[in-house]
């Protein structure tokens, strides 16, 4: 799928759990395919995406469960979540790619 700009964007994955219980519900974020990308090497890598509404608070993570490495962002609901779902993807990627190295 192409943005407005003519660039391709593409979905990502994220498990958003649901208050107050707990539920899991799968949401779909669209992002420019260079984020997608690094989201694809990350979930490869064993890696979840997930998503926590709390009262107006976007709490996004990329966690690997496996090894209990985590990064996170905080934002409030709105037109800042896909921006911090780039730093987040970029944040997670640029780290753990340090360390394969």
């Amino acid at each position: 799928m192409e943005n407005e700009r003519g660039g391709v964007v593409r979905g990502i994955k994220f498990t958003q759990f649901m208050f107050p219980n707990g539920r899991e519900v799968e949401v779909i974020i669209e992002r420019p395919e260079p984020i997608s990308d690094r989201a694809e090497v990350l979930i490869d890598d064993g890696f979840s995406l997930e998503v926590e509404n709390n009262r107006g608070e976007i709490w996004l993570s990329c966690v690997n469960h496996e090894t209990e490495e985590s990064f996170d962002e905080i934002c409030v609901n709105g037109t800042d979540v896909p921006l911090k779902v780039d730093e987040l993807i970029n944040k997670a990627f640029e780290k753990t790619q340090a360390k394969k190295a």
